[in-house]
Parts: C-alpha cells; structure tokens; sequence
C-alpha cells in the first residue's frame, strides 16, 4: 500500500528502524510483513505490539510532587490550608509530599495517545479494540491534553528501550499526524504533516549511512562563509543535512522532499532555482576551506520520489564541482532504497578504494 506521496507503508517501519535506532525492538515485532491500509493502522499495531510487550513487566514508576488533605502528617506540612481545615472544623493536614507513583507525565502521555487514537476514524474498530484492553492499566493516570506535552523535557526521562521506543511512537503520532483546531479540538490528518515527514526522510538517510556506512564520516555540519576578511555579520548560517566524507572525498546531500521538484515558467521547466542555488553555495564555500588540500567535494539534490514524479538522474559540472541532482523512490521494496543509496557512497566516495 502506498501512502504519503509515494512511501510504501512498510517502508515507513524500515525508516523507523533507523531514526529511533531501536533496531532489537522493531525487528521483535515483525510488522514489516504485515498489510496495512494506512499510517495509522501501521502505528496502531505497532503501539499495540510495545504495549503488550511492556505490560508484561509493568508500568513504569516514579516519584511525583502531591498536594492533598490527609489524616496523618506526612511529608511538608501547608500551613495556610491547613489552618483553613481546622477553622472549617475539617480534622485533616494539607500535605505535599512525594509519592512513586504510576500517574507520572510518561504514562499521562501514553493514555492519552491510546484515548486519542479511540478517536482516530482512520483506525480500524479491530485495532481500536486492540488498544482499548490496555486502558485498564491505566485507572489510576491521568490523562492530558497532547498539544501542551513538552517532548524535549519527556525525552529527558530514563527509561527501558521498550519505553523509550513507545515514547518514540507516541511523539511520532503527536507531532506527525495530529493538529489542534482553533477551538482547541486535536483532529486527525490522513497522512503526516508535509513538514514532519520532511524531517523524518533527512534523518532517516543521515542515520542510514551512520548505521550501514561506518568508513565514513557523516553529519549534519555546518559549512563556513569563504570570506575575504572576519566580517560575517547579518550571513545565514549554512547547515548542511547530510555531509559524508571518506579520505579526501566529500559529498554534500540535501535531502528534499517536494511534490514538485520543478519550478515551471511559460511551459518549460527547470529544476527549482533556490534548491540549485542552495546546494552550490555549500559545495562552494566547503571547497573554499579545503582549498589547500585538495580535498574532492560533490553536491547533491536528493529528492523523495513522488507517485507523480519522474526518474531524475541529472550531472552538472559546475566550476570544477560536480552537483547532481536524483530522486530517491520510496515506493520500491526497501532493498531497492538500501541499494541506492549504497550506490551512492560507493560512486562519490569510494570509487578509488
């Protein structure tokens, strides 16, 4: 089944692979094999799958700030509120105290993700089901509103792998596939957020070298103005997506992904100016700080294919760089993708090994 402007359903499960690097994890659950109709059903089963695979050993606890009327002292005593019991004739202590408890903000947020998904008309009732039987474990959490969840203060949090990886899933969820009205209802979209998607296709060839390729150097660099004196004030910063290196070989790759790759212009086209414009400046001034030593560096456009795209396997010689610019079909079985991009290092970086 193909989804999201041409990405199979099951190779969504082999991007996941390498963006949460839970390689144990995913491969245990096996959906690779499994059919779905939608991003959903998929994300369904897989929450589905962690869950059973985590109640086994519980849920996970942790000590939480509580605030309430007691019979007994216990912790720190409120003075005020208290006071006000007593003149009430109301034989209780205001007490806060700390308590390990289930009902911390990891597992607010996973009940809230299942409640959320309840309401998913993407989602089979079969599924709903499926998620619906673990809610009783869940009696005693609150549920919260998903839009207020602060994502780089959960992934603060030490927990298991298991844990972790449902976490994962459930920011995926959030951020990919659920907005908030302006009346502040959370709705469901058909498919991931143009922007989310975007982001998960750089990581995912960032981490795809960093896992399958270990000669070589990969990140997310920033490349450096070729200036003629120190004045830099008011320039952008250049950050490239993907930079590789082996020796002294590098390739700079911007991973796009566009409905349109072309910009059209009284019937003729031509690949988008400011894409083109972008990726020459960073070979450029890269070539510029490895001028010296001679270092080899390349560029390339790297665009997800789209179900109405065509093939694109372009090279230009620009200024003694090369720059190419292709299209990565995600619509293929996963081993075509591996094989792609594997295609890649070994023509720009490994060709004089």
């Amino acid at each position: 089944m193909i989804v999201d402007k041409g990405i199979e359903i099951k190779n969504i499960y082999h991007i996941l692979c390498y963006v949460f690097h839970d390689w144990k994890l995913l491969k245990h659950y096996s959906l690779n094999t499994e059919k779905f109709e939608n991003v959903h059903e998929f994300l369904a089963r897989l929450l589905s799958s962690a869950l059973s695979k985590q109640i086994k050993h519980g849920l996970h606890k942790d000590y939480i700030s509580v605030k309430e009327n007691i019979y007994l002292l216990r912790g720190k005593l409120i003075s005020g509120e208290t006071m006000n019991n007593f003149m009430s004739r109301r034989k209780t202590f205001f007490c806060e105290y700390d308590s390990f408890s289930e009902n911390n903000l990891i597992n607010q947020v996973l009940k809230s993700i299942i409640l959320s998904m309840l309401t998913d008309s993407f989602i089979s009732a079969e599924n709903k089901d499926n998620l619906k039987k673990y809610l009783i474990f869940f009696s005693d959490v609150d549920d919260i509103f998903l839009a207020n969840v602060n994502w780089s203060y959960v992934n603060t949090f030490k927990v298991s792998e298991n844990y972790r990886f449902l976490l994962n899933i459930c920011q995926l969820v959030c951020e990919g596939l659920i907005v908030t009205t302006d009346k502040g209802d959370m709705r469901f979209l058909s498919s991931f957020k143009v922007e989310f998607i975007e982001k998960l296709y750089e990581k995912f060839i960032l981490e795809y070298y960093r896992k399958e390729h270990p000669l070589l150097s990969v990140s997310a660099s920033r490349v450096s103005w070729a200036l003629d004196d120190n004045f830099n004030d008011y320039l952008p910063l250049m950050k490239t997506d993907i930079m590789l290196r082996y020796k002294d070989k590098i390739l700079i790759v911007d991973a796009k992904y566009y409905s349109d790759i072309f910009q059209h212009n009284r019937g003729s086209e031509t690949v988008r100016s400011s894409h083109l414009y972008q990726i020459f400046s960073y070979v450029k001034n890269e070539q510029e700080a490895f001028r010296s030593s001679g270092c080899q560096i390349s560029g390339m456009l790297l665009y997800a294919k789209t179900q109405d795209m065509m093939n694109l396997d372009l090279r230009y010689a620009m200024s003694g760089n090369r720059i190419d610019v292709r299209t990565l079909d995600l619509g293929k079985e996963f081993i075509h993708v591996s094989n792609f991009l594997d295609r890649i290092a070994d023509e720009f970086l490994y060709s004089d090994r």
